[in-house]
Parts: structure tokens; sequence; C-alpha cells
């Protein structure tokens, strides 16, 4: 594979390590079995629950990473991460009653807290540039028309910022922008607001 690289080792001979405690397992769970500690997560919002409805109507296992659950017995389990991949799937209605699982042995309340914390704190979130590229690699028809209407348009866009912030005529790093109107208006609309800015000379 030309583009694929390897996992490798970083140096960080001063990186203090901790103690990481005992593997986990993994194993299908029954929902049943989950439960969710309200003492320290949040209960359902909106925004949760029109995001558990996304991940039902475009369920895809490719895209599933296994919920963090700890155990609490041997029949109980509760989840620090994956919850909303817990309800979809109860929700879903095709997918079995069970869920993929890193089953951690169970601690104190205040370690799961910490745990829940830092698996979300610690979650790398993709940039919209990063999210734009993986959308032109699986051939999103918004993001395509992005990068066609800003071509015909004169325009050039940029994977990274450029130094120092200075940009040269037509070039623009805008792709969330650039999305919004190439979701009202087409290439074509994309392609008349960057022939604009050009002929303004931004």
């Amino acid at each position: 594979m030309a583009n694929a690289r390897p996992i490798q080792a970083l140096a960080a001979p001063h990186v203090a390590r901790c103690e990481p405690g005992p593997r986990p397992s993994l194993r299908w769970l029954p929902v049943s079995s989950l439960l969710v500690d309200t003492r320290y997560q949040r209960e359902l919002s909106k925004k949760s629950i029109r995001l558990v409805r996304k991940v039902v109507a475009e369920f895809d296992w490719a895209r599933v990473r296994p919920a963090i659950v700890m155990s609490r017995d041997d029949e109980r389990f509760e989840i620090i991460d994956g919850q909303h991949l817990a309800i979809a799937i109860a929700t879903h209605g095709g997918l079995g009653d069970v869920v993929p699982c890193l089953i951690v042995p169970g601690r104190p309340m205040a370690e799961c807290a910490k745990a829940f914390v830092g698996v979300n704190r610690d979650r790398l979130m993709m940039t919209p540039m990063q999210v734009f590229r993986a959308d032109i690699e699986a051939g999103d028809d918004v993001a395509l028309a992005v990068l066609s209407g800003v071509k015909h348009g004169g325009g050039a866009i940029l994977y990274s910022a450029p130094a120092h912030g200075v940009f040269e005529l037509g070039q623009t790093v805008a792709v969330n922008s650039l999305r919004r109107v190439a979701e009202r208006k087409g290439k074509a609309g994309v392609a008349r607001i960057i022939r604009i800015c050009v002929e303004a000379r931004l």
C-alpha cells in the first residue's frame, strides 16, 4: 500500500509511566447488563438524542469502536464510554441485543468518574480540514462540489493555514463555510463566490 504508514514507537525517554492496571478483556455484552452512573454522567440531551438517531440511521460496523465498561459484578457493567453506541444498538432493532465492550476490572466510583473525564478530555478531535480531506477520499458529493467549485472559481484550498497566516490570492481554508454554500447552491455557487473573491483580490 503506497500511502500506508506503519505504526512505530515514538522516542519518549522522559515520559513517566503510570501503573496501567490489569489488562482489560473484549466481550460482546447484552444491552440489558449495561448501566450508566448518573452521579457523574449526563442525562441524554437533545443533542445526544439527535446523535443516537443519526447513528441508528447510518449504522455501519466499520465506524464502531467498543464501549469501555467496568465490571460491577458477573452480570452488570458500568459504561465509562459508549452509552450512545449502546442506546443506538438497542434502538436499531436489527443488530441483536449485544454491544462490543472493552471490560476493565471494577474500580471505585471515583476512579470510574476519573476515567470518564480522561476518555473525553484526551480524545483528539478532528479538525474541519481533516474531516474535509476524509470526505474527499470517501467520495462525499458536497465535499467534491466544494473542491471542484473552488478550482473552477480560480481559487485553491490549503490543507493547513499558511506560514504567518499570510494567504495568497484565492487561497482558503474555510471549508465549513463553503460546504454550507455547496449544500444550497452546489458547485456553481461555490465557484461564483470564489470568482468574486479572486476578482476582488482577496
